[in-house]
């Protein structure tokens, strides 16, 4: 998973890609948005890592321009969120290569900003190494407070509970959960927390890629809208509020807001009939808000 930075107004997954969390989003002239995602590369549990590298959205900029809307996405196959922070201020590569992903998270704020907000997804593969595990919570927040020294609020993305999470992994999930709760204090001035499982469901295969851990197609454009939606909140405030009234709010509780059936079958279309929903419509009746 990782972490996200804005730029310009919103952006949703590549509907050709499926790793974790593609999605970012700015406003034309006057802010950007980065999103940076910690991808998890192995099977829960298991001891190698599978090679399973997410493909360069290259749709993100075709979308982000019918949106109005610049993109910036980068995600980091394998590493942990020590290794994010290690490689902060220097070259970051993760297991793939990719180079279009190869600065660590100070660079990138310092060579492409200024950004807006950063939405920080990283957790997940410090889970299986119980050292890795007890560092984690305090790792993610000097990944926060690398953004917010340079004035950048920030959305703290919990690590989503898988499908092949055994009882052990959930275990390791549930104590991070709660170090961040008791480490995170103090930063509600520029941190929302949101916990993408409220959104996907584990117990929902549609969300889900055959092996289990990483999203589907249709659950990371799920977390996508529900991301534009908060992001344009934070930066813009809710959208029932005049443009003149609005102004950036921090701390908040991130909405669950699910795509519809009728939206999840436009997903599923054939690429040249698909219409891309609009951000701003309003949830489900009666959608949860996600629990800080």
């Amino acid at each position: 998973m990782g972490f996200l930075s804005i730029v310009h107004h919103s952006a949703f997954p590549d509907p050709a890609s499926k790793h974790l969390g593609e999605c970012a989003a700015s406003k034309p002239d006057s802010q950007q948005w980065l999103f940076r995602a910690q991808a998890p590369a192995a099977r829960v549990g298991d001891g190698q890592p599978q090679k399973k590298c997410p493909a360069k959205p290259r749709n993100m900029s075709k979308i982000g321009a019918l949106l109005d809307r610049h993109v910036s996405v980068c995600g980091l196959t394998g590493k942990s969120a020590e290794e994010m922070l290690l490689g902060v201020n220097t070259s970051l590569v993760d297991q793939c290569g990719i180079a279009w992903k190869d600065r660590g998270l100070a660079r990138t704020l310092e060579e492409d900003g200024p950004f807006d907000l950063v939405l920080l997804m990283a957790g997940t593969n410090d889970l299986p190494y119980t050292h890795r595990r007890r560092n984690a919570a305090a790792n993610l927040r000097a990944l926060h407070q690398v953004c917010h020294r340079r004035g950048i609020p920030t959305v703290a993305m919990a690590p989503p509970l898988a499908p092949v999470g055994d009882k052990p992994w959930r275990s390791n999930r549930q104590a991070l959960l709660e170090d961040m709760e008791v480490l995170f204090q103090g930063l509600d001035k520029h941190l929302t927390y949101m916990d993408p499982s409220v959104i996907l469901s584990h117990e929902n295969s549609l969300m889900w890629d055959p092996d289990g851990l990483h999203f589907s197609q249709i659950g990371s454009y799920t977390l996508g809208k529900s991301l534009a939606k908060l992001a344009i909140e934070l930066c813009e405030g809710p959208a029932s509020t005049p443009p003149r009234h609005r102004a950036r709010r921090t701390g908040l509780r991130a909405p669950a807001c699910p795509l519809s059936q009728e939206q999840l079958a436009q997903k599923s279309a054939p690429a040249p009939e698909f219409k891309i929903p609009t951000i701003l419509s309003s949830c489900d009746p009666g959608a949860q808000l996600l629990k800080a």
